[in-house]
């Protein structure tokens, strides 16, 4: 909104007291006292994340197979994202990590980032049936793509 993240609070407190003043006006006072901050959205937001994490997490203890889908590119600050997809045998489809890649990004980098996701969730690598990617050479390649690393 400001060029500054999580800027929007503020304007959404606005919205609320205005919906509140017409819709219930006896109750809108209290929305006025509502912390919207830069801070407490960042909070709230840390917060979410880490609940969703948690219920993947526990989720994925029943996976018995699961494919991943996995893809690179780099942001408008010039650094790389490594975005990791799950998707598992009873139709749960969810995105895991998104994985910032300051160095290099060589297969083997991709690759060591997805198997740290893996165990991170405790997930084993044996029991991934598929893996789909864009198709770039250090995704596919046979010899040193990230896909040839599930082999070794």
């Amino acid at each position: 909104m400001h060029g500054k993240s999580y800027t929007e609070g503020d304007f959404v407190k606005q919205s609320l007291i205005k919906t509140a003043e017409v819709v219930c006006p006896e109750k809108a006072h209290m929305f006025k006292n509502i912390s919207l901050t830069r801070n407490t959205v960042a909070e709230r937001i840390d917060e979410k994340s880490s609940d969703l994490n948690q219920q993947l997490k526990a989720e994925s203890l029943r996976f018995e197979q699961f494919s991943l889908t996995i893809d690179e590119t780099v942001d408008i600050t010039e650094i790389a994202q490594l975005a990791v997809f799950i998707r598992a045998c009873d139709i749960y489809e969810e995105l895991i990590e998104l994985i910032p890649m300051h160095d290099t990004r060589t297969s083997q980098d991709i690759f060591e980032n997805v198997e740290q996701v893996l165990h991170e969730y405790d997930l084993d690598l044996s029991n991934l049936i598929c893996l789909s990617t864009d198709g770039a050479a250090n995704m596919v390649g046979r010899h040193n793509g990230v896909v040839s690393y599930k082999q070794k």
